[in-house]
């Protein structure tokens, strides 16, 4: 872990890890499971009694990359993608290396006060982005 200027509000995290739950495999392929980011439990809108308040907008960047065994080649990759609303953005970004992938994640949650009328598109918007966040995968082929 590093913090790279004193006054700047940044950690940098990094680590190695290896999981044989994010993978499945299907004779000849790999489905790669790619690590979603975590968003928020937010009522349902018919539960909500209360507006939401953020004072400060809630901004992260994730980049993973995942290391292809030589013995496979990459057959899908999910296509890159960008979400903008009134209520943030969301950005996912899959480069594709020799013998890797690298996912580079963005989402940034507005600051605001939603009113109960509100509460509804911003509940949509988190979880479209959720819904988002755990639908990519990889597809691996054994050469």
């Amino acid at each position: 872990m590093s913090t790279p200027e004193r006054d700047k509000p940044e950690i940098i995290l990094k680590y190695t890890a290896s999981s044989d739950q994010k993978i499945k495999e299907y004779g000849n392929e790999l489905l790669v499971e790619i690590i979603p980011l975590k968003f928020p439990f937010l009522e349902e809108p018919l539960k909500r009694k209360l507006p939401v308040q953020i004072n400060y907008p809630d901004y992260r960047i994730d980049s993973t990359e995942y290391l292809i065994p030589e013995s496979f080649k990459i057959a899908v990759v999910p296509k890159n993608i960008s979400i903008k609303s009134v209520y943030g953005e969301y950005q996912a970004e899959f480069q594709v290396k020799e013998h890797s992938v690298i996912v580079i994640k963005q989402v940034k949650i507005n600051s605001g006060s939603y009113s109960l009328n509100q509460y509804r598109e911003f509940y949509d918007f988190i979880i479209n982005l959720s819904e988002t966040e755990n639908s990519f995968f990889l597809s691996l082929t054994k050469m």
